[in-house]
């Protein structure tokens, strides 16, 4: 028996052929693998996966920004020492970059594609009201709308890369009523 302690993992649609920290060297079926991996060997393989992640949400916002208009917003989040349920731009917290397209715009409200480059605890709801534009109906940090009765946030397109499938997964939000009724026929297919 040899020992492995090597950090690499090599999976294969069926077949295993190592996993770390195994005692033995074997041939092993995928679902006996999965088993085998610990929390450690997830992250070494998924350290990749996670930098091919897309996430887009749509995001209804109070107060009027011009349509085109592009943001780009570099701001850390960490917690708020205040409040244990809300995030706050902060100097210390971890590093967040979102970019913000208006797609359509009213006098009270507009409608915007944000995209995330990083995944921090309420970084859309924190990052807009930070520039002003905070989401409507959003009790931590966004304004009261009789617009709509829904928060003003919805997962546009979500894409995941599949390791083990070897595939893009495309997930999307299902728009509420309310939000839907702000939106149609405002902003256009295209640039959905």
């Amino acid at each position: 028996m040899e020992n492995y302690t090597n950090k690499s993992i090599t999976l294969n649609k069926n077949i295993v052929k190592q996993v770390s920290e195994i005692k033995d060297t074997r041939w092993c079926t995928f679902d006996e693998a999965i088993e085998l991996l610990t929390f450690e060997d997830w992250k070494i393989f998924f350290k990749d996966v996670i930098k091919k992640i897309s996430r887009k949400y749509l995001a209804f916002v109070s107060g009027k920004m011009d349509v085109g208009k592009t943001v780009s917003i570099n701001a850390s989040i960490g917690k708020d020492r205040h409040n244990a349920k809300k995030q706050r731009i902060s100097k210390d917290g971890k590093e967040a970059r979102t970019k913000v397209k208006c797609l359509y715009s009213q006098k009270d409200y507009s409608i915007v594609r944000c995209t995330l480059d990083t995944g921090r605890t309420h970084q859309i709801r924190v990052h807009m009201a930070y520039i002003g534009y905070p989401l409507l109906n959003d009790k931590l940090y966004g304004v009261k709308s009789r617009r709509c009765t829904s928060m003003g946030l919805v997962a546009d397109k979500i894409r995941i890369y599949h390791p083990l499938k070897e595939i893009f997964i495309e997930v999307s939000g299902k728009i509420s009523e309310d939000l839907y009724a702000l939106m149609k026929y405002k902003v256009r297919e295209e640039q959905l």
